[in-house]
């Protein structure tokens, strides 16, 4: 286990982003002694916890969690259906197949506006 002045360490470098420098005077420890804990596992895995905490975080915002795979599967079967309506062109007939496209585009186009109002928001 971590003792607390290193995991405040490790929150003051990795999530607030500041540097050892900082951290250390924050601490009243010296820049050595910050280096010295990065070389640790203990202090690396803590790293890999909030590393991953805000990994995890990001992925939520930017729409990469549940919400973002069933958008991914949509786009998939949008995908298949185009191309199965593709296939029937043959007879001249595009109605079909204009309107699996258009829905096609439309759900690409707002999983894009959706991002993009993601970007802008940070």
């Amino acid at each position: 286990m971590l003792p607390e002045k290193q995991k405040t360490a490790v929150r003051l470098l990795y999530s607030e982003g500041r540097t050892a420098i900082e951290v250390a005077a924050l601490l009243g420890v010296n820049r050595t002694t910050i280096w010295r804990w990065k070389q640790t596992k203990a202090f690396k895995r803590e790293w890999q916890k909030v590393r991953n905490a805000h990994v995890r975080q990001w992925r939520k915002e930017m729409g990469y969690d549940q919400s973002g795979r069933e958008w991914t599967a949509e786009l998939h079967r949008l995908e298949k259906k185009v191309e199965a309506e593709a296939d029937k062109i043959r007879d001249g007939n595009t109605k079909a197949f204009d309107a699996a496209w258009n829905e096609y585009s439309k759900h690409l186009f707002s999983g894009w506006q959706n991002v993009q109002k993601r970007l802008k928001v940070r």
